[in-house]
């Protein structure tokens, strides 16, 4: 609504402006799920949704390829849509929780590994 840009992702990260309010879990392909702010400012408070994926690169932790949603290790925290804590376990969606902790924070780094 207020027509506010961003010139990249780092910058919209940092905007103490925008609020983390959801996350949607894409079970199937976790670069899918949603990530929901709302900007904070005089005439807008619009919700933005924004692919997970659109992130992935500011991780900087290892990858995993192994889904858990209903294991023994998994925490549940993904199906939560408010719940936006770190999760330990060893699954293909905790760099989206990692992820997560940046907009909490607004900041995070570069870089990433891949773990089998």
């Amino acid at each position: 609504m207020c027509h506010n840009c961003w010139n990249d992702i780092e910058s919209f990260i940092e905007d103490r402006t925008l609020e983390l309010n959801g996350y949607q879990a894409d079970f199937e392909d976790p670069a899918k799920g949603l990530i929901l702010v709302t900007h904070r400012v005089d005439g807008c408070h619009s919700t933005i949704s924004v692919p997970a994926g659109k992130f992935a690169h500011l991780y900087t932790g290892p990858v995993y390829k192994t889904h858990n949603t209903g294991k023994p290790s998994c925490t549940g925290k993904c199906l939560n849509d408010k719940d936006y804590s770190a999760c330990p376990a060893e699954c293909d969606m905790h760099w989206v929780r990692e992820i997560l902790q940046c907009f909490k924070k607004h900041s995070c780094t570069s870089s990433a590994e891949t773990k089998e």
